[in-house]
């Protein structure tokens, strides 16, 4: 886990809250969240990604929520985490304003027979697609109506 010496670094996107450079440099690095039981979870506004270092040096990228009119960290160290995230825009800059929930759902072992951290991640973004085509990617005449590819 995170000690009081680890930190966000001076790396961080702008913050739409702030009018300047000199606000951010400032403000006071927001308590981290922890995940240390099944269920526990939070949920805020994402304000910005962010990057911090662990205690071992490595860069570490960090989920910065308002919660409650509080800052706070969500530290993405496990690759569960990060790929949660990943999914749920395109962009960091995407979900700036978004509401964002983190659930912790414990260990797993995975098909494979990887142990893992496992977490929910949902957000209150919506895709603004016109259609499930241009949702999904997928062209016009390719196999919808043909049937090639039921199940």
């Amino acid at each position: 886990m995170l000690t009081d010496s680890e930190s966000p670094g001076a790396h961080s996107a702008p913050d739409p809250d702030h009018q300047s450079i000199e606000d951010l440099l400032d403000e006071p690095f927001p308590e981290a969240v922890y995940f240390d039981n099944e269920g526990d979870q939070v949920v805020g506004t994402f304000v910005r990604l962010d990057h911090g270092q662990n205690s071992l040096g490595e860069s570490v990228p960090i989920a910065v929520l308002d919660v409650n009119g509080e800052r706070r960290t969500v530290w993405l160290f496990h690759m569960s985490l990060k790929s949660k995230f990943k999914r749920l825009a395109p962009h960091p800059a995407a979900l700036v304003g978004r509401t964002v929930g983190v659930r912790y759902l414990g260990r797993r072992t995975s098909g494979t027979g990887r142990d893992y951290a496992d977490y929910r991640v949902v957000s209150d973004l919506h895709d603004d697609a016109d259609d499930w085509d241009s949702a999904l990617g997928v062209a016009d005449g390719d196999g919808w109506d043909d049937g090639d590819h039921q199940p």
